[in-house]
């Protein structure tokens, strides 16, 4: 599954790892969770067709976001996944991941929550790769 995939190639980033360790979440942070922390969420994507069917290539685009309690700290951590993720080529997610053409960060957007008190920057990457067809 790619968003375990993800969830490991992100936990095993030096730069992530240090600001977060192990606060990485699929949708939302669990309450009574401490900041700074990571979440991710697909929300799009597209899979290519052809006229025999389904081809296997996705591009499903995911929102990476950063939170922290300060703005300092929530840009750290926003520049740490960025630089682990813009531009990637390779196998993400270890030995047993999925073969990444390519992920293309599409936009970012950043803001303060005042019920909150936490800072957030959200990142919506693209990742391109062929997933099994059945």
């Amino acid at each position: 599954m790619f968003e375990e995939a993800l969830y490991t190639h992100l936990s095993n980033v030096v730069g992530v790892k240090a600001i977060v360790q192990d606060r990485i979440y699929p949708l939302m942070i669990p309450q009574n969770k401490s900041l700074p922390a990571v979440t991710y969420q697909k929300v799009s994507g597209e899979r290519l067709h052809s006229l025999h069917g389904d081809t296997g290539y996705t591009t499903p685009v995911f929102q990476i976001s950063a939170r922290a309690e300060t703005y300092a700290q929530c840009k750290a951590l926003a520049e740490e996944i960025r630089l682990c993720l813009q531009n990637f080529t390779g196998l993400m997610g270890g030995t047993d991941g999925i073969d990444i053409g390519a992920v293309l960060m599409l936009g970012e957007v950043e803001g303060y929550e005042p019920d909150t008190g936490g800072w957030y920057c959200y990142m919506d990457f693209q990742f391109h790769y062929e997933e099994r067809v059945i």
